[in-house]
């Protein structure tokens, strides 16, 4: 008998799967999200899921939002990033 199985990783502190198949460089400083290495239509999720910021990226951006829990949002997957 053989078995098929998915084995699916979530961050424990935020129960959301990260992607493995996105190729985006996202990450904060300061209240401002960088995301780097990306062309296309990005959207910034808060952790209530409400859009922050809905923008095109050619390359290289900045976007500034505050403290808190953020999800990039790209048509590859999602990046978590937490500004502080």
């Amino acid at each position: 008998i053989a078995y098929d199985f998915a084995v699916q990783v979530y961050d424990p502190e935020t129960g959301v799967e990260d992607s493995e198949n996105n190729d985006i460089e996202a990450y904060a400083s300061d209240g401002t999200i960088y995301i780097n290495n990306y062309n296309g239509v990005v959207k910034v999720v808060n952790i209530a899921g409400q859009i922050v910021k809905e923008t095109i990226v050619n390359d290289n951006a900045q976007i500034k939002v505050g403290k808190g829990i953020f999800f990039v949002v790209t048509e590859n997957g999602a990046n978590k990033v937490v500004c502080y």
